[in-house]
């Protein structure tokens, strides 16, 4: 959706509240990073700059034994992993 819009919009661009999210089979490992790099490297593309302090990660895993997945991070920050979100 976002861009759709920015195919339409003309001058500035401000994008907020952008979430990505992916289901992870067992056994697999997680694509997030990549999905984050895409979107970090389209955002430079198009002049926008993602504010690592306020990107958050939130893993949800139902299983007894938990997963442990990478730490995701933008411009090479380590985004913080929230128990919680607010919507």
């Amino acid at each position: 959706m976002i861009f759709a819009l920015l195919d339409r919009t003309h001058g500035n661009t401000y994008v907020d509240d952008t979430m990505l999210a992916e289901v992870v089979p067992r056994r697999n490992q997680s694509g997030m990073q990549d999905a984050v790099n895409a979107v970090e490297q389209w955002s430079t593309v198009n002049k926008l700059q993602l504010n690592a302090d306020k990107c958050k990660e939130l893993v949800i895993d139902f299983k007894k034994v938990k997963h442990h997945f990478d730490a995701v991070s933008v411009s090479s920050q380590e985004l913080e992993r929230v128990d919680s979100v607010k919507l």
